[in-house]
């Protein structure tokens, strides 16, 4: 039984951290640099008729 229990905590403990990590998957080391939307141009303020 006690077995279990320190099973169970181990478990609970690998979920939580994977769930509060970045994943390394993501980084731009691994996968190359990210593709960024292209900018748009500023719009005019000039609102008089």
């Amino acid at each position: 039984m006690v077995f279990l229990v320190v099973l169970g905590l181990a478990v609970a403990g690998m979920v939580y951290y994977h769930l509060n990590t970045d994943s390394p998957f993501d980084g731009e080391a691994f996968f190359g640099p990210k593709e960024r939307p292209a900018e748009t141009a500023p719009q005019s303020q000039n609102n008089r008729p």
